[in-house]
């Protein structure tokens, strides 16, 4: 738009100045020091009016008015233009009215995007806003093309982690109310630990250990306190500017019995071997 209005500016000027008719055109300059347009146009008028590059430059220049140039530079016969602020904000204001880079690159095919997915045992991490960033900038992109792309945050909510987190919130509670303790080893001890023991006592009061079996109080405060870390995980996120669609978690995808479906689906295509004492997906066979 710009460009365009520029490139009319100086025809005009030279259809009524120099009264001749000569296409103009308006490139991008090869360094960014020459400016945010130039113009050769000096040098084939030049020839037509028996002038200096340099002098026919200069006498299109002195009629050359436009909100949207802040500062010319003539350099050896070559016009060099750089935008004004306003220019630059018109621009970008008009590309974003016009999409500009939007293509229907996806015709609407479904994508699904797993990113931070950190463990449901503590706080998120440096490393984990760097995967929320550009996980979620990935979903805008191809919802931007698209493609209808969903985020998905694949809870690690089974397995030894989540274990050793209730009982490290059970030895807590052991140690506020004044009993002996000892944090499990690869356990968590930090402050957070203590926080949510804190508040699973206040919640549910000094009878919690005592109503319950002692083989399932760990799987009960684990059960709690995957449920408040990941509240606590999806408040980090949002105040970030990352919104999943979908929270999925490992405990669910157990319960369906979908992993022995496919190591079934595996074995019968015979693409699996049990072999020192794992078993292995054979996944040169795919190629």
């Amino acid at each position: 738009m710009i460009k365009e209005n520029i490139q009319r500016s100086i025809q005009d000027i030279i259809n009524k100045q120099f009264h001749t008719q000569i296409d103009v055109e308006i490139f991008y300059p090869k360094e960014e020091s020459f400016g945010d347009y130039t113009t050769n146009i000096a040098f084939p008028l030049a020839k037509i009016l028996k002038k200096s590059p340099n002098r026919v430059a200069n006498e299109i220049v002195s009629h050359l008015k436009s909100p949207y140039i802040e500062k010319i530079e003539i350099i050896k016969g070559y016009i060099n233009m750089f935008l004004s602020r306003e220019g630059i904000e018109l621009i970008l204001e008009s590309s974003i009215q016009k999409d500009y880079g939007r293509h229907p690159l996806g015709n609407g095919e479904k994508i699904l995007i797993e990113f931070v997915s950190a463990n449901p045992t503590g706080p998120l991490t440096v490393p984990n806003a760097r995967a929320a960033a550009i996980g979620d900038a990935l979903i805008n992109l191809f919802n931007f093309e698209n493609y209808q792309a969903d985020a998905e945050f694949y809870v690690n909510d089974g397995g030894r982690q989540v274990e050793l987190l209730g009982l490290s919130i059970l030895e807590r509670m052991k140690e506020m109310e004044g009993k002996k303790f000892s944090i499990p080893d690869g356990g968590y001890a930090g402050k957070y630990v203590k926080d949510i023991a804190r508040e699973i006592l206040s919640e549910s009061g000094k009878t919690l250990l005592k109503n319950k079996k002692t083989s399932t109080v760990p799987i009960y405060l684990r059960e709690i306190a995957v449920k408040k870390i990941l509240n606590m995980q999806e408040n980090t996120l949002k105040n970030y500017g990352v919104i999943f669609d979908n929270w999925y978690r490992e405990s669910d995808l157990r319960k369906s019995h979908k992993p022995e479906e496919i190591i079934a689906l595996l074995e019968e295509k015979k693409l699996v071997e049990k072999k020192e004492g794992a078993l292995w997906f054979l996944s040169e066979r795919l190629g």
